[in-house]
């Protein structure tokens, strides 16, 4: 058994001109990982509340509570697995969800969704039986989403400043390499290595 917690992250980002800064904060997160034998695994995963807030050329926040998360999985025994699917079971449910997407200062995606659940296992008829069968379950209370008519140009900018940013940081980062490889040998050439003479 393992189990983390965590009271409390603040994460603070600084991406630049292009995009703006942003903080993610998260309270109350755990995760516990169960498992009693070879066959089976069990984890369940929760937080209070994670929020992102963001300024500048990228704008916006994502506030979401009450998120909770479990997966269940139970694997047939050697001796009587016979080439059978695991039994699988995975659950998902969060209390509010709130977006606000703005980029160059426009907003172009508001999202609100409510007291959201979703449920899927597989059920297998009997232990002879050839092939299981999925089922999934959904059930909310409202979802509301509401976009512009650039929210299509928008969200492709966006994710053209975040590949810039990204190639950008890449390329920093190998000349830094290279940067970092020439005073090495410089450093060696000036000061090299004496060994005594034989004897």
């Amino acid at each position: 058994n393992a189990t983390v917690s965590i009271a409390e992250l603040d994460v603070q980002l600084d991406l630049g001109q292009a995009i703006g800064k942003s903080a993610f904060i998260i309270n109350n997160f755990w995760v516990s990982s169960k498992k009693n034998s070879d066959w089976e695994q069990n984890l369940c995963l929760g937080f209070e509340k994670v929020g992102v807030d963001s300024a500048g050329r990228m704008s916006g926040f994502v506030a979401l509570q009450d998120f909770k998360i479990r997966t269940s999985i139970t694997w047939p025994e050697r001796e009587k697995a016979l080439n059978q699917t695991p039994l699988v079971q995975g659950s998902l449910g969060f209390s509010k969800l709130r977006v606000k997407a703005s980029f160059d200062y426009q907003a172009f995606l508001v999202a609100d969704i409510t007291s959201f659940e979703f449920m899927m296992y597989n059920v297998r008829n009997g232990p002879n039986a050839s092939g299981d069968r999925l089922v999934a379950m959904l059930d909310g209370d409202s979802v509301q989403v509401f976009c512009t008519t650039t929210t299509a140009s928008q969200g492709l900018a966006l994710y053209q400043a975040f590949v810039k940013l990204a190639q950008e940081k890449r390329t920093n980062y190998e000349a830094s390499l290279k940067e970092i490889e020439r005073f090495m040998k410089r450093k060696s050439i000036a000061h090299p290595t004496n060994f005594p003479a034989p004897l």
